[in-house]
């Protein structure tokens, strides 16, 4: 079944019409492909039509590029970019829709002359443009996730359809220039300051611990809530949580995929018999730090343990407690009254190891 553009899709609409050479056509006319090819190299057409001919090319472009020649197709996308007036979320909406018939060279050109206009998607429009992103190679992908992403999914606007889990958030090497310190104040901003921070992490064979975020993302989000931020790292963007969402099963993936959590565990001396688990910081600036160990848990097992950790971290914060030696402390009289085995550190620092030093890390390296 053929992935219809939201805001293309002309199914339900009435017929279209062009005029050419003084015939009005529709997408039933006969030689209609023939006569789109002609359109494409007809630089007076271009020029003497207003916008909504344009439009109506755009959505013809989309449900019949398969019926179109390669060269006819690169040369009308080229045309809605360069002299079509529309706005480029739309276009670049038709480039995505009609990929992968259109080189990658050739949309690597398009996405080149996009990146000089100003994007403004709506929500929706920014979903199905990042879900239809990752069909592309990941170099471009990067690109449509810079263009369409870089500030607008840290919006108001965006918290009605964002993703599964507090924050996914991306390196500023992909979504713009901005130094780590900079993007950090924007965040903290726009998210006010948290009395703590977490990381999960995850390799591929962890698959428990994927599932949980993929399934109880919405879970976590409302028992860490206000009083600690949960943070991975994708270069999908920095998202909002949210519950039913097709991007967050994409965000964890990668990031388990990739192999971004070895990276924090060699910051933090983290052996890899001791995947999964989540660190609980204080600060993002403050090394201190708490391992929880998740390992020999199920997806249920590791909501349990969640709902355990948040619920001493929710106590300690409304109690105006410091929550990381709150954690600790609850943990000893655990294994004492318990007499069982610690899976929840103590209190762990390393001089300079920080949340904002694994994001200079990795932005110094790239996520790639």
């Amino acid at each position: 079944m053929k992935d219809h553009i939201p805001w293309i899709s002309t199914s339900t609409q009435p017929k279209h019409e062009v005029e050419y050479n003084g015939i009005v056509i529709d997408d039933s006319s006969t030689k209609f492909a023939q006569i789109l090819e002609k359109i494409a190299y007809d630089d007076d057409w271009w020029k003497a039509n207003q916008t909504s001919s344009k439009g109506i090319i755009a959505h013809w472009i989309y449900e019949h590029f398969k019926e179109l020649s390669d060269k006819t197709r690169t040369q009308l996308l080229y045309r809605l970019v360069t002299d079509s007036g529309l706005v480029p979320e739309f276009i670049l909406g038709v480039i995505l829709g009609c990929y992968p018939e259109v080189d990658d060279t050739d949309v690597e050109k398009m996405l080149d002359l996009l990146a000089e206009c100003s994007m403004t998607p709506a929500s929706f429009q920014v979903k199905w443009l990042l879900r239809r992103s990752q069909s592309l190679p990941r170099p471009l992908a990067d690109r449509v996730v810079a263009m369409v992403a870089a500030d607008r999914l840290i919006t108001d606007e965006l918290r009605s359809c964002a993703i599964s889990y507090d924050a996914c958030i991306t390196a500023p090497l992909i979504v713009s220039n901005r130094s780590i310190r900079e993007w950090w104040h924007q965040i903290l901003g726009r998210y006010d300051r948290y009395p703590s921070y977490a990381m999960l992490l995850a390799l591929p064979s962890d698959n428990e611990a994927t599932r949980y975020l993929k399934e109880y993302g919405k879970e976590l989000h409302l028992i860490s809530g206000k009083a600690c931020l949960v943070i991975t790292l994708s270069s999908l963007g920095f998202i909002q949580y949210g519950s039913d969402d097709d991007i967050m099963p994409l965000a964890v993936e990668e990031y388990v995929a990739e192999g971004y959590s070895l990276q924090v565990a060699e910051l933090f001396q983290i052996k890899f018999d001791q995947f999964p688990c989540l660190l609980l910081f204080r600060d993002i600036r403050r090394p201190e730090h708490i391992l929880i160990s998740l390992k020999g848990l199920d997806a249920k097992g590791t909501a349990q343990e969640m709902r355990t950790l948040f619920s001493v971290v929710s106590q300690a914060v409304k109690q105006d407690k410091d929550p990381i030696t709150a954690v600790e402390e609850y943990n000893k009289q655990q294994v004492f009254s318990e007499k069982k085995k610690a899976t929840w550190s103590s209190v762990r620092s390393f001089v300079g190891k920080t949340l904002e030093t694994i994001m200079e890390a990795f932005v110094k390296a790239g996520i790639k």
